[in-house]
């Protein structure tokens, strides 16, 4: 049978976090849950907290390299105004370290530091940001001559 959660006392909610205080569940709380679910769900991470930065005592709902990843591609939305004219191979080559490392520690013993995970993951998300926007760019181009020129 199926009970009630209003009259069985059971304030949990859908994604089985609970509040110490029961019925005092506030918005905020369920804001904060909710958003670091989807942040590790969007970014596929692992959160393991001997790989996370701590604030207040607490991990951080991202690793290292995915905190890195997520503040590079602000720097990058941000260097897409201030470096217009950029090279595909500094781009390129600024994926490197993060893959470097990455096939280092799953090869090897070698374990990198949270520090240099941050910033290879910084390198990599500027990258990142700026080779998609290379190739969105590139493909409103081609779909704009195809329309001018009247079709494939």
């Amino acid at each position: 049978m199926r009970m009630d959660h209003r009259r069985s006392g059971d304030h949990g909610n859908l994604l089985g976090y609970r509040h110490p205080g029961g019925a005092g569940f506030r918005r905020r709380e369920l804001l904060a849950v909710t958003g670091q679910k989807l942040l590790a769900l969007a970014f596929h991470c692992h959160g393991r907290p001997d790989r996370s930065f701590f604030f207040r005592g607490k991990p951080l709902p991202l690793c290292a390299r995915c905190t890195g990843i997520l503040a590079g591609y602000g720097i990058g939305l941000l260097g897409l105004f201030l470096f217009p004219g950029r090279s595909l191979w500094l781009e390129l080559g600024m994926m490197i370290p993060l893959t470097a490392d990455g096939f280092l520690q799953l090869y090897t013993p070698y374990e990198s530091k949270n520090g240099r995970r941050l910033v290879t993951g910084i390198l990599f998300g500027i990258a990142l940001v700026f080779i998609l926007t290379r190739v969105v760019n590139h493909g409103y181009q081609l779909g704009r001559s195809i329309r001018i020129n009247g079709g494939i």
